[in-house]
């Protein structure tokens, strides 16, 4: 797995959600901007909610100066809960 230790900046165009959260993984605490078209990410119908789910989870565990951020979810409480963890985490949003 590559990592990507002065990354600031992921602009990624027509990619699945569990790769993007993989590169956020392993991308340190650098990230400032993630940015991706939600309608061009690619997914199986039935994995969307956890991927992106587990997408947030990645943002605010591995990602506290984040300023900027392209986002797809569902509006479940799930996702509620997990969007608020990340404003708590993620104080530059």
């Amino acid at each position: 797995m590559q990592v990507y230790h002065q990354l600031e900046i992921l602009n990624i165009e027509g990619n699945r959600l569990d790769v993007i959260s993989s590169i956020i993984e392993n991308s340190g605490a650098s990230l400032k901007k993630i940015l991706f078209e939600p309608y061009n990410i690619e997914y199986e119908y039935d994995e969307f909610n956890e991927n992106s789910l587990n997408f947030i989870r990645k943002i605010y565990e591995n990602c506290p100066s984040i300023e900027y951020l392209s986002i797809a979810f569902s509006p479940t409480k799930a996702y509620f809960i997990e969007l608020e963890k990340l404003l708590g985490v993620c104080k530059n949003l």
